[in-house]
């Protein structure tokens, strides 16, 4: 807007929306419960566009992407255990998207049993 400088909007008390979201430091926070059989995990997005949940059987193998690009929690794992009727360890963690890029620092690593 012409006219308008940094004095003039802060004589007016006018706030930013703009983030100051740092992309190398970001780092989600990730939450999980398991209700009835089921995990269901949560992260706030704070200043992201959205977030990858990543999931592993714990300690084995890559991290395979549970859900991609989501905006809105919570995420369900429901996938199958790699041996019927056996409980097993399952590892969780998210990562901040801008773009379609992920970005920052994924969350600490969270695990849960997982009886399918």
């Amino acid at each position: 807007m012409e006219g308008v400088t940094p004095e003039v909007i802060s004589a007016m008390e006018i706030i930013s929306h703009q983030s100051t979201l740092n992309r190398a430091t970001y780092q989600p926070k990730l939450k999980a419960e398991a209700p009835a059989g089921h995990i269901f995990l949560t992260a706030r997005k704070l200043g992201v566009q959205a977030m990858n949940y990543h999931m592993r059987r714990r300690g084995v193998g890559p991290w395979t992407l549970l859900a991609a690009n989501r905006t809105k929690s919570p995420v369900r794992d429901d996938a199958p255990l790699a041996v019927p009727g056996t409980a097993e360890w399952r590892e969780y963690q998210c990562t901040g998207v801008i773009d379609d890029q992920e970005v920052g620092q994924p969350s600490a690593i969270i695990k849960m049993l997982y009886g399918g």
